[in-house]
């Protein structure tokens, strides 16, 4: 089998990972995240989820470290809130996603080539990369599991 040259050949579409919009709270998350990415037929790796805006536009992600992080307070100090729940008296749970997500920062066109994205996710240590069709549409994500099989593969004189 031949090398792949773009992007487009080696993405994960865009609905094998779960997503959910800014304004879900750290509890919703981690209950869409421990269904999804966790006890789901086939987990999702690396355990990501996207979130999205109103108009259905990629504007973060967040892994289990980020909603973890969020939920801190439940597990360090009892009854203590997260600083956007606390000033509305709320509990940790009850913080929007939006807090914690990390926002997009890197993409990568459909038809970039493999070497780009490795570049990327290297130079930047991301787990994966979203796919923007037009700089805008997210079609899917790249992992780095599928960059790598694919440089290990050229790597290996096409031997796969």
């Amino acid at each position: 089998m031949a090398t792949p040259m773009t992007v487009r050949e080696i993405m994960v579409d865009v609905f094998e990972y779960p997503h959910i919009p800014y304004w879900f709270t750290l509890r919703q998350a981690a209950g869409i995240v421990r269904n999804t990415l966790l006890q789901g037929e086939r987990p999702v790796h690396p355990p990501v989820v996207l979130v999205f805006d109103e108009k259905y536009n990629l504007v973060g992600m967040a892994n289990l470290r980020d909603l973890l992080k969020g939920l801190e307070p439940l597990w360090s100090a009892p009854g203590a809130a997260a600083p956007e729940a606390a000033a509305a008296g709320k509990p940790a749970s009850e913080a929007q996603v939006a807090s914690v997500m990390r926002p997009v920062a890197t993409s990568v066109e459909p038809e970039a080539g493999i070497a780009e994205a490795a570049r990327l996710i290297v130079e930047q240590g991301l787990e994966l990369v979203p796919v923007l069709e037009d700089g805008r549409k997210l079609v899917g994500v790249l992992r780095w599991q599928e960059v790598f099989q694919e440089c290990a593969r050229a790597a290996l004189g096409g031997k796969g």
